[in-house]
């Protein structure tokens, strides 16, 4: 199954939405269409629901075979959690996607940093970085060990346990 994340923002991507769901047909997998908070997209040809909480939308990634979704973090941590191929559209503030251009920033700044995460600027190209997630999962293809992520995890669990070790 491929899954597709609008986020949970209540502000509707209609651009990856509408164009994953016009794919959903020649990609040869179901594909599920998570539109965000409060927000009602029309599917044609993908089963779609707006929102779930955290615990189920860690199981529907762990479930899928590829995610695909708008540049958050939280999807790039999930993903990588799961080992899931993971293709990145960011929203584009100048179509009132987003406020900002933050998702752009986060875009580039992860961008060619592992072989598992496609970012696509344009949904023209979004089918083929589709195809090639596809590809990564059929071949069960994995990350790439990340020794930068693995230090910041460590100073984060330390910070948090504390000298003591885990709080209560």
């Amino acid at each position: 199954m491929i899954l597709v994340s609008a986020g949970s923002s209540g502000v509707m991507f209609a651009r990856l939405l509408a164009a994953m769901d016009e794919m959903a047909p020649r990609l040869g997998e179901p594909v599920l269409l998570q539109s965000g908070r409060e927000t009602r997209f029309e599917a044609r040809n993908a089963p779609c629901f707006d929102y779930v909480t955290f615990g189920t939308m860690q199981r529907l990634v762990s479930e899928c075979r590829v995610l695909v979704g708008q540049a958050s973090v939280g999807a790039v941590l999930m993903t990588r959690r799961f080992g899931k191929p993971l293709v990145l559209l960011p929203r584009d503030h100048t179509l009132g996607e987003l406020v900002d251009d933050h998702q752009f920033q986060t875009a580039r700044s992860i961008e060619g940093r592992s072989r598992m995460i496609e970012v696509v600027y344009d949904v023209a190209h979004l089918e083929a970085a589709v195809r090639r997630a596809q590809a990564k999962a059929d071949a069960h293809l994995t990350y790439e060990p990340d020794p930068e992520r693995d230090r910041l995890l460590a100073a984060l669990r330390a910070a948090l346990e504390g000298p003591g070790g885990p709080t209560a």
